[in-house]
C-alpha cells in the first residue's frame, strides 16, 4: 500500500488546494486538476469535516438530487474523489461512505485536533500552529446553489470554525499579554480584528498592544476605526470600557496589560500546489 499521508496534502481552509511532493508524476497533478470541480470539492470537504460514514442515500440527495439519475451521479462524483485525491481516500462499507483520514493530510483535521483541548493550557506552539493553518474561511469562494441543504451546513460549518479560530487568537493573545510579550501578541491582536473587528475585547487589545509598544497614534487611529465601524454596522458607541481606555492613551497615561472586556460581543517535504477554480 502507498502512504499517501507523505505524498498529497488538501487544504480546506481558504481556496481549496490539493498539494503533491515535488516528486509526484505529472499526470497525477493533472488528473487531479481535472477530477476536483467545485462538486467534488464540496463532497470532499463535506466527507472530511465531520469524519462519519454517511448514507449513500443522503449524499445523493444533498449533492445530486437534480440530476437525472442521483445514485449514479453520486458514483461519479466519488469516482473523481478517488481520481484526485487516492483510491484509498474513499472507503464504503455496505451503503455507507467514509473518507479515510489515514492516508492524506487535511489542514482541518489538524486544526480540529490542536484545538481540541483547554486552550489555556494547550501549548503555545500549538495554538500559533493551528492558527496558521486558517488561510481564509472554510471551502472559500465555493457554492453549490442546487444544493440547499449542503449550503445551510456549510454556512454552520464555516461560522464555527471561524469562532475557533478568533477563540484560539484571543487566547494567544491574552496568554502573551501575561507574560509581558507585548510584541509577541501584537500579529495575533491584529488578526482577531480582521477576522472579527466588531468583537469589541479584540479591538481593545490592539490598541493597548499598541499604546504598550510605543505606538500612540496607532492606538488612537485604531479606535476611530472601531468607533466608526460599530457606528456603520451596529449604530452603538463603544462599550464604557473601550472608551476608557481611549481617554488614557489620548491624555499620555500609562495602560496595563488589562483583562477581558465584558461586552457581548520531521523537515516537512516540498510541495507543489494545484490551485482550483
Amino acid at each position: 500500500m502507498v502512504d499517501l499521508e507523505f505524498t498529497r496534502k488538501i487544504r480546506l481552509f481558504g481556496p481549496f488546494s490539493l498539494e503533491f511532493t515535488r516528486s509526484a508524476e505529472a499526470d497525477s497533478v493533472e488528473a487531479a486538476s481535472s477530477a476536483l470541480r467545485r462538486k467534488t470539492r464540496a463532497l470532499l470537504g463535506y466527507l472530511i469535516a465531520d469524519g462519519r460514514a454517511y448514507n449513500r442515500q443522503l449524499l445523493a440527495d444533498w449533492f445530486c438530487a437534480t440530476a437525472d439519475d442521483p445514485a449514479r451521479a453520486l458514483r461519479m462524483l466519488l469516482s473523481r474523489v478517488r481520481t484526485g485525491v487516492g483510491a484509498e481516500s474513499i472507503t464504503v462499507e455496505r451503503d455507507r461512505i467514509r473518507f479515510n483520514a489515514d492516508v492524506v493530510w487535511v489542514d482541518l483535521l489538524l486544526f480540529s485536533r490542536l484545538l481540541a483541548g483547554d486552550l489555556h493550557t494547550c501549548a503555545l506552539a500549538d495554538l500559533e500552529t493551528a492558527v496558521s493553518l486558517y488561510r481564509g474561511e472554510f471551502l472559500e469562494g465555493l457554492t453549490l446553489n442546487d444544493a440547499p441543504e449542503f449550503e445551510i451546513w456549510l454556512l454552520g460549518e464555516r461560522t464555527r470554525l471561524r469562532n475557533q479560530y478568533e477563540r484560539a487568537l484571543l487566547t494567544l493573545v491574552n496568554r502573551h499579554q501575561a507574560a509581558g510579550e507585548a510584541a509577541a501578541a501584537l500579529p495575533y491582536a491584529q488578526r482577531l480584528v480582521q477576522s472579527n473587528p466588531l468583537l469589541e475585547e479584540g479591538q481593545a487589545h490592539l490598541i493597548r498592544l499598541y499604546a504598550q509598544l510605543g505606538q500612540r497614534e496607532a492606538a488612537l487611529a485604531q479606535y476611530e476605526q472601531c468607533r466608526h465601524f460599530l457606528q456603520q454596522e451596529l449604530a452603538v458607541v463603544p462599550a464604557p470600557e473601550l472608551q476608557a481606555l481611549y481617554e488614557d492613551i489620548r491624555a499620555g497615561r500609562g495602560v496595563s496589560s488589562g483583562g477581558p472586556m465584558k461586552t457581548a460581543v520531521s523537515p516537512p517535504q516540498s510541495f507543489a500546489a494545484v490551485e482550483f477554480v
